[in-house]
This record gives structure tokens, C-alpha cells and sequence, in this order.
């Protein structure tokens, strides 16, 4: 506190002792000074926009800036929209949002240089992104699900002429149950080798997380190329023998094996093609004669002497004849076409072809084999793979199969309690229901009405109706009977008051 208290005073003390000038001008550089200070610090609070998707729809874009926009977050779009990058900041949560909507980027993240950073970290961060960039490329591959790739790259220097060459390593994880051989480890290298400037593919080291090794000579790659077109054509030729002795002999009753001697051979070949309608002049020579002579005129009638042989006049009757010779020599030169072609077509030197025959499956009611079993299967073999007489080879021999050792019995597999548990409280559930149904049943029957007193009360119900119906038919007559009726009941009520008296 003393130190900021006695830079203050010094300050003032400054500038009380400054003049105008200097003090316009201490003014101008504080100025300036906090500008800097606050630029600066605007600037790093400025967002580091990353890609978040490329490649995008229209459509699919319109759903990412709506659900960034709802989740309040910034964005830029790029490419005519079909780019959209976000804040680093907020890089996660913008890729939940789109991942939601199905959509994401599979492309590197990559990370972004300034003109202010120092040369060095530059350098890093450009072979950063390179590494991931080649970590994405390879992890297109089929056979590989993941890849890790990391890359030498010496620091080129003013003063030093030779230096280290680039090297790379590459880690990949191969797919279960997928095919990988030096093949597609040589394309590898290749690619990582025309990414970096320098590589070569004998600097590229390949390995996989199961530690196996594997070459990148194209030499190599080459080999392992022809050496799985043999075995293609081998396996391709042994099936179709087979197909066919199946039909034949019935399943599993032959084997077939074919072995295959390919070469492949590298060179060019070159053909010319000449077209005689197409023609042209390339040289053109004309030698022209001029001679000069005499020549007699026929005097007299024809057939006269004077104008025969040697009695003709040589002196009378001659006028002189100038006569002139052209010679045209002409040269043509023909139309012609010459095509080079790469030779690398692979060529069949010889082929054997072993055929077993379960001898079982050809005996006859003696237990011998037909002589002309082998001919038979032979002339299928030949017409099958093409053996070409003189050349290739086949082997047919008939033998009893030996019955494959039985498989071992399958271990029991533990019985699942938990399933069983909860089948039988599901059970137990279902009887006690079906119980309870049964005796609310019962009790329902017992509170149901007897079917006999039901019957009675519409039978007097009957009754009462038939009654009335003769009452209204006879009145007088009920009128009688209910008087008779009454005096019945006085006489009974007055015998017991004279027993008393």
C-alpha cells in the first residue's frame, strides 16, 4: 500500500512540474495505454468459434440453429449453410442439442491458429490437427474402429543442412471378426506417408491393440495381394468341385483340394494400329524431260515409195517436234495409332487337384467299387475347374471316411433362478385369484332366492286373481258368505262371556 501511495504522489508531483505539452502528451500514452489494456481484453473474451456440423441439408440446418437458439447458445454458419460452428466454451453442450436431433459431426475437431501465437506452438498445433485429421481418415476404414496416429516431425533450423527424418506411428483398433493384412497396413502407411511432407512408408510403424506388427513395403502389400488371389481361386475351385461331387455322391461323402501356381507378371505392352483410308502426302517429287527432234512429212499418195522405209526422202517435207517428259514421285505417309498398356494379369502355370472319395458311398451289393467310378469322377473334376490336358494334374482315390470324433456333452447351463422365481410368484398370484373367484361364487349361489317359495307366491298371487274375478261375477253370493261369516264370529265371541257369567 506504501509502494502504490508513493507512486501516486511521484505521478502528481510529475505532473505538476510538467508543461503543457508534456502533459498533453502523458495523457495521450495513458490513453493509449488503457485502449490496449481493454482491447485486449475484449478480444480474449471473444467466443473461439469450432465446427460443429458440416455437410448439412437445408433442412437439417434450419433444426440446429433452432435448438441452439432455444438453448441460448452462439453460432456462426458458414459454406452457404452447410456449415455450422459454435463456441468451444459451449462445444458440448451445442452437441447434445444436434445429437438429439440425430444430427453430429464425425470430422476431427481441429484447432485454430492465431497470428500472434509463437512459431513453435504453431508448429504444434499444425501437427496436432494433421494427427487428427489422419486419426479420422483411417477410422473410415472397414476393419478399423479406432485409430491413434502420432507423427515426428523435426523442427527445420537456419543453420543446419541435414536433420531427422519424419516418422509416424500408428495405432489402430481392428473391428471383431474383420479381415486386416499388410494389404490395407501398406494403404495405411501409404496415406499417412503422402499426408506429411518428407514421409516415407518404410518410416510408417503400424501396430494394433493386440500388439501384432504388421509391414508397409508396397512390395509386401503386393505379395500379400497375389498371395489372397491364390487362395481366392483355390477355395473358389475346391467349392465348385465339391458342389458338384455332392449331387453326385450324396453330402460329405468327398473332399476336394486344389492347389494353384500363379505368376504375375509387370511390364508394358506397346501396339501400333494402322489405318489405310487415312492417308497423307509428306514428300512430293516432279523430274520433268524436254527433248527436241525432226520429223519427215508424207509426200505424195500413202503406200508410194517416197514415203516408205529408207526411200523416203530425208531432206524434202521434215519440221522439227519438241517433246517433254514429267516423272511425279509421290510419298504417303499412313495413319497410325500406338497404345501402351501395363501387363499384370495373373497367369495359371499348374494346377493339382486331390479328390477323396468315401468308398462307402460307391460299393455296389459285393462291397466293390465300379471300375469306371474313377473315370466318372475324374471327367466331373476336368469339366469342373478346367484341367487342361498335358499340363495340370488330378489325384482320385476312393477310401472308407473315418466318423468324426463325437463331440464332447454340452455342459448344463445354470438354471435361471430369477426367472423361475418370478414365474412362480406369477403363478401362485393366478391360483389364488382363480380360488377367490370359486368361493365368491359359492356365496353368491346361497344369497340367490330359493326357486320353490318363488313358485308359491306366484301360485297364490294366481289365487288372489281367480278370486277377485269371481267376486265381481257374483256378488251376492260372497255377500252370503261373508254374513254367514260374520254372525259366525258374533256367536263365538259370546260363548265364552255366558261360561263366565
Amino acid at each position: 500500500m506504501q509502494t502504490l501511495k508513493s507512486f501516486l504522489d511521484q505521478s502528481l508531483l510529475i505532473w505538476k512540474d510538467s508543461t503543457a505539452a508534456a502533459r498533453f502528451g502523458i495523457a495521450l500514452l495513458l490513453v493509449i495505454c488503457v485502449g490496449a489494456i481493454l482491447g485486449i481484453g475484449v478480444w480474449s473474451y471473444q467466443p473461439n468459434y469450432v465446427v460443429l456440423a458440416s455437410d448439412l441439408a437445408p433442412d437439417k440446418a434450419a433444426k440446429v440453429i433452432d435448438s441452439l437458439e432455444s438453448a441460448n447458445i452462439a453460432y456462426q454458419v458458414k459454406g452457404s449453410g452447410s456449415i455450422i460452428l459454435v463456441d468451444s466454451r459451449k462445444w458440448s453442450r451445442a452437441q447434445i442439442a444436434a445429437g438429439k436431433l440425430g444430427i453430429g459431426d464425425t470430422a476431427a475437431e481441429l484447432e485454430d491458429v492465431t497470428p500472434w501465437m509463437d512459431p513453435l506452438n504453431q508448429q504444434n498445433i499444425f501437427r496436432r490437427n494433421l494427427e487428427r485429421q489422419l486419426e479420422d481418415s483411417i477410422s473410415r476404414f472397414k476393419s478399423i474402429s479406432m485409430a491413434d496416429v502420432h507423427l515426428s516431425i523435426p523442427e527445420k533450423q537456419a543453420f543446419i543442412r541435414q536433420s531427422s527424418e519424419p516418422s509416424a506411428a500408428v495405432m489402430i483398433e481392428i473391428v471383431a471378426g474383420s479381415k486386416f493384412g499388410e494389404s490395407q497396413a501398406s494403404a495405411i502407411a501409404s496415406l499417412v506417408a503422402n499426408a506429411v511432407a518428407g514421409l516415407s512408408t518404410q518410416h510408417v510403424s503400424i501396430t494394433d491393440s493386440a500388439g501384432n506388427e504388421y509391414a508397409t513395403d508396397a512390395s509386401l502389400g503386393r505379395l500379400s495381394k497375389q498371395e489372397e488371389y491364390r487362395m481366392t481361386r483355390e477355395r473358389e475351385l475346391s467349392q465348385k468341385a465339391e458342389r458338384i461331387l455332392t449331387r453326385f455322391l450324396g453330402f460329405g461323402n468327398a473332399s476336394v483340394a486344389v492347389t494353384t501356381d500363379y505368376t504375375f507378371p509387370e511390364g508394358t505392352t506397346t501396339t501400333t494400329e494402322f489405318d489405310p483410308e487415312k492417308k497423307v502426302v509428306v514428300d512430293e517429287t516432279i523430274k520433268s524431260t524436254t527433248s527436241t527432234g525432226q520429223n519427215a512429212s508424207a509426200t505424195g499418195t500413202a503406200g508410194t515409195a517416197s514415203n516408205v522405209g529408207g526411200t523416203a526422202s530425208s531432206s524434202a517435207g521434215k519440221k522439227t517436234v519438241l517433246s517433254k517428259t514429267e516423272d511425279l514421285t509421290s510419298k504417303y505417309e499412313v495413319s497410325k495409332t500406338q497404345r501402351t498398356e501395363s501387363v499384370n494379369t495373373p497367369v495359371l502355370n499348374m494346377m493339382t487337384v486331390s479328390v477323396l472319395v468315401n468308398s462307402k458311398s460307391v460299393e455296389d451289393e459285393a462291397q466293390a467299387i465300379p471300375p469306371q467310378m474313377k473315370d466318372q469322377v475324374e471327367a466331373l473334376i476336368r469339366q469342373a475347374v478346367g484341367l487342361r490336358e498335358g499340363r495340370d494334374q488330378i489325384t482320385v482315390e476312393f477310401f472308407e471316411f473315418v466318423d468324426p470324433l463325437p463331440l464332447a456333452d454340452p455342459v448344463a447351463a445354470p438354471l435361471p433362478w430369477e426367472q423361475i422365481n418370478s414365474v412362480l410368484k406369477n403363478l401362485s398370484l393366478g391360483i389364488a385369484a382363480i380360488v377367490a373367484l370359486v368361493i365368491a361364487m359359492k356365496v353368491l349361489k346361497k344369497i340367490q332366492p330359493d326357486p320353490v317359495t318363488g313358485q308359491e307366491i306366484v301360485s297364490k298371487s294366481d289365487q288372489a286373481d281367480q278370486l277377485g274375478e269371481l267376486v265381481r261375477q257374483n256378488p251376492e253370493v260372497f255377500s252370503k258368505i261373508i254374513a254367514s261369516w260374520s254372525s259366525q264370529a258374533g256367536d263365538a265371541d259370546e260363548q265364552p262371556s255366558s261360561k263366565a257369567a
